[in-house]
């Protein structure tokens, strides 16, 4: 039996005592609560940049790395004693780039090509077909996407799916924490990869109903945006792909025990590239699709 949203918050939601205690901890530091979401089990907490050193005890900077700056912290994060129990992790303070897109672009700017390998290539529908994916149309369904960063336009979606013969599907935007459909006009940017899900996604299952949930590319941005999905009421996917990602190397230890128990709060048939998953099984709910070739064997039909 599955669970309803509503039986899931009830069931394994915030305890209001916990709650209380996050707000006695920013009463008590001069911070002030922006929003609570007790199913999400998630409170956002406001204050200025020197109240919130004061209260986590960390250092807070500006860095730059490959010409972006973003705000650092240095030193553990603290909590006191009373109220460590009742947090998981404090997202936010670092706001750093937390993932990359995984698409292999070509070689010439502002345009798409193999970067190795035999000539041609093949359609989402023909490698559908190669890997004996289930004959559907998607009706019925909706296909939750993340992304962070980038876009998409209306015009380049129309071409695409024009190309292969079928109407453009349903995508609808949800900005989670200031995320927006923002495209760059480059190709070879995170535009590419958006729109390579878009319409992988279109291709498969072209009458599903696809919603794009854009985040900023952090840490608390990446949780929220699956949390987003994962309660969303209006939508309600059925699935979720992520192809951003970065290795587990490259996350702290709460912002790894953030995801899992986010991605355990539904977690329907949802698929993504989001982490390097290995024989330790950082993400036991998750599965990740890792490849990166194909050929036809004892097939010698073009592409279609």
């Amino acid at each position: 039996m599955h669970l309803t949203s509503a039986q899931v918050a009830h069931q394994f939601g915030a305890d209001p005592r916990d709650i209380a205690a996050v707000r006695q901890f920013a009463r008590n530091n001069g911070l002030f609560v922006v929003r609570v979401h007790p199913a999400r089990r998630t409170v956002v907490l406001g204050g200025t940049v020197s109240r919130m050193q004061a209260a986590f005890g960390v250092d807070l900077g500006l860095f730059t790395s490959q010409h972006k700056v973003f705000r650092g912290r240095s030193g553990p994060v603290h909590v006191p004693d009373w109220l460590h129990p009742a947090v998981t992790a404090v997202l936010g303070l670092d706001n750093r780039p937390q993932a990359r897109p995984h698409f292999r672009a070509g070689r010439v700017v502002g345009q798409f090509a193999p970067r190795s390998g035999p000539a041609g290539s093949f359609t989402a529908r023909r490698i559908a077909q190669l890997y004996n994916f289930p004959v559907g149309d998607g009706a019925g369904q909706t296909i939750g996407i993340v992304e962070l960063g980038g876009g998409y336009r209306q015009a380049d979606l129309a071409t695409y799916f024009s190309g292969l013969g079928l109407s453009v599907p349903t995508v609808v935007d949800v900005s989670v924490d200031g995320g927006v459909n923002q495209p760059t006009g480059d190709p070879n940017s995170a535009d590419g990869e958006v729109a390579l899900d878009i319409e992988v996604a279109g291709a498969v299952a072209p009458k599903s109903k696809i919603v794009v949930y854009f985040a900023p590319n952090t840490d608390q941005g990446f949780v929220d945006s699956i949390l987003a999905a994962t309660h969303d009421q209006t939508n309600r996917p059925s699935i979720l792909s992520i192809s951003w990602g970065s290795a587990e190397s490259n996350w702290s230890q709460q912002a790894l025990t953030a995801m899992n128990q986010a991605t355990t709060d539904r977690a329907p048939a949802w698929a993504t590239e989001s982490l390097t998953l290995t024989s330790r099984h950082r993400a036991p709910t998750l599965l990740a699709a890792g490849a990166r070739s194909c050929r036809r064997q004892a097939d010698r039909s073009p592409p279609r």
